[in-house]
């Protein structure tokens, strides 16, 4: 519920700045924008894999092990893990299709006709993309907390186990 909350803040801000914003941005600018927002959607994916991979990867087999599925202890961490990885997935996809059909959009004469709001309407998929990307890197270090916390508690509880063992000795 809270994801959908944000992204429709995101939506509802990149709508203000899209409208109110002063001239229109032209398409070159946008275009790096686009680069760049496509750039860092694959070093998250890739990142957030590696992380899915190296930190859990019990986690990871049970969930392409369809007979041993016993993934509801790690359901909730997994989607933690998994949001940002679809989010930069979702990301990659929009900004590759906006890329590739922008040169042939351009083309079209209605959207020649209405260059400067087809222009607004780019920067605000421009602003959904980069704030959906800032969201989802913020999401990335829920995982970082949550094995952080795992480890200080595996910690204590060895410690305790210690303290046990030498009290009975």
């Amino acid at each position: 519920m809270t994801v959908w909350i944000g992204y429709i803040v995101i939506i509802l801000i990149s709508a203000v700045m899209s409208y109110f914003q002063p001239g229109v941005i032209p398409w070159n600018e946008q275009a790096v924008l686009y680069k760049n927002v496509q750039e860092i959607s694959v070093f998250l994916f890739g990142v957030m894999g590696l992380w899915l991979g190296l930190m859990d990867p019990e986690s990871l087999k049970d969930i392409f092990n369809l007979s041993n599925r016993d993934v509801s202890s790690n359901l909730k961490r997994l989607k933690i893990i998994f949001r940002p990885i679809r989010s930069s997935t979702l990301l990659l996809v929009v900004t590759i299709l906006v890329t590739w059909l922008a040169p042939y959009v351009k083309r079209i004469k209605i959207v020649i006709d209405n260059k400067d709001f087809m222009l607004n309407c780019s920067y605000f998929v421009l602003c959904v993309a980069c704030m959906s990307l800032v969201w989802s890197l913020f999401t990335t270090l829920v995982p970082l907390d949550d094995t952080e916390n795992d480890i200080e508690n595996a910690s204590r509880a060895r410690s305790e186990i210690d303290d046990i063992m030498k009290n009975t000795k």
